[in-house]
């Protein structure tokens, strides 16, 4: 048995697990715009943070520089997503996990600039698996199909 077999035989439990935890999720912060547009929101810090640690590291790094592919970059998007659930204007608030998440972030990268490719190749693979994956069940039940038949730019 090749590498790629035997470690999707060993991580299927955990991949079957995760699939039905996230779907679960998924399905509450579907049927609650809230819950949804404070996902968003929260996405949008965790790519800012990452995509900003990218930015600055890069440079000095040249294992960061391998990976750097700004084309991938979603911060930007996330934010336009934000200020459309939010019309009143981006939230001011952090979560506290969210909050352990940017310090965990800071920590991992002082230690080690390359500690960040585990970062930003997880961000890198939910952009492009589950962007393609999720667009058209989020764009169908928030009913975005009219007025963005493509979703909002990160749907």
């Amino acid at each position: 048995m090749d590498f790629s077999e035997e470690l999707k035989t060993q991580t299927k439990d955990v991949h079957t697990s995760s699939d039905k935890l996230f779907n679960s999720v998924l399905s509450f912060a579907l049927a609650d715009q809230n819950v949804y547009r404070m996902a968003v929101y929260r996405f949008f810090h965790v790519y800012s943070l990452i995509e900003d640690k990218l930015e600055d590291l890069r440079h000095d790094c040249p294992s960061l520089q391998m990976i750097y592919f700004p084309t991938l970059f979603r911060a930007n998007e996330f934010e336009d997503d934000v200020l459309y659930y939010y019309p009143e204007g981006m939230p001011t608030e952090i979560s506290p996990a969210l909050e352990k998440y940017k310090q965990n972030l800071e920590s991992h990268t002082l230690e080690d600039p390359v500690n960040l490719i585990g970062y930003v190749q997880t961000m890198q693979l939910a952009i492009l698996a589950g962007g393609n994956l999720l667009r058209p069940i989020i764009v169908r039940v928030l009913g975005l199909k009219e007025r963005y038949p493509l979703g909002v730019k990160v749907c």
